[in-house]
């Protein structure tokens, strides 16, 4: 199938191309490196709609400390943080909270998924492992109320996940309800999604226990929300359509005069398996 992006009115990204899976000829990765560059480039020189999300903005947003500074400035509670390889650093942060820590990547890897845990002494004896790489530790949020937030645009959609686990994803066989946030919370939300330059966004928030106070813990550009709509039936997909094509009639209503002076197309090759 041939597609002019000049024709396009609206993109959503949301992920480029699959990691390959593990090559050591390395043909595998350059294949897909390929792939992905000559996409990027076509749809960088040739589509002029909108990009959901910018490419550029989706990654600087995916950076978690970009994230927390976005955050403080909307109002969010921010949990302590420390992001540091530094041993006595880390002793030290977790030493003044006396050890409620937990650790999380910086960035992660699609290849070997990490979870959010619990910091113990025990891991505070292997010096080389914290050296080895730069991780986020943050003081742990008592509560067992999860928020999972969908901002599209300026909607705002959100279920609570109640579970006993720091990361709720370790087990989905959990209370998985549909939840109205307040006004106030629901400004912040979109705050800090249009702050960082986002149309939409995927919040992780946690209710702190005994307490309305709302946590921030992060924001994932293209994070996952069909999953919501399987186990508790909220109409993600009806209302994310409906989002696509706002966007795309605001572009229409906009939009200059299409110049046919360049002409690229694309050609996207699909087959059903």
């Amino acid at each position: 199938m041939a597609v002019d992006p000049k024709q396009l009115t609206t993109l959503w990204w949301r992920r480029g191309v699959p990691e390959p899976v593990v090559d050591k000829t390395g043909r595998a990765e350059f294949i897909r490196n390929e792939i992905l560059d000559a996409l990027v480039g076509i749809l960088t020189t040739a589509f002029e709609g909108t990009w959901i999300n910018d490419l550029d903005a989706g990654q600087r947003a995916d950076n978690k400390l970009v994230q927390l500074q976005a955050a403080r400035a909307a109002g969010f509670c921010v949990p302590r943080t420390l992001v540091s390889q530094d041993p006595n650093e880390i002793k030290r942060f977790y030493a003044e909270l006396d050890g409620n820590v937990i650790v999380k990547a910086l960035k992660g890897s699609l290849r070997v998924p990490t979870l959010t845990r619990r910091l113990t002494s025990k891991m505070l004896r292997n010096a080389a492992s914290l050296r080895a790489a730069p991780a986020i530790y943050q003081e742990c949020v008592p509560g067992r109320h999860h928020l999972r937030v969908c901002c599209f645009g300026d909607e705002v959609h959100a279920a609570m996940l109640t579970s006993d686990e720091l990361d709720w994803r370790s087990n989905l066989n959990i209370p998985i309800v549909e939840r109205r946030l307040s006004p106030a919370l629901e400004r912040s939300v979109v705050s800090v999604v249009h702050n960082l330059g986002l149309r939409m966004g995927i919040l992780d928030l946690k209710y702190k226990q005994d307490s309305d106070d709302v946590y921030w813990l992060e924001l994932n550009p293209q994070g996952q929300f069909l999953f919501l709509e399987g186990i508790c039936g909220m109409p993600l997909t009806d209302r994310f359509c409906e989002f696509l094509i706002r966007v795309s009639r605001e572009r229409s209503s906009t939009a200059d005069p299409p110049d046919h002076r360049v002409e690229q197309s694309l050609a996207l090759r699909t087959r059903c398996q």
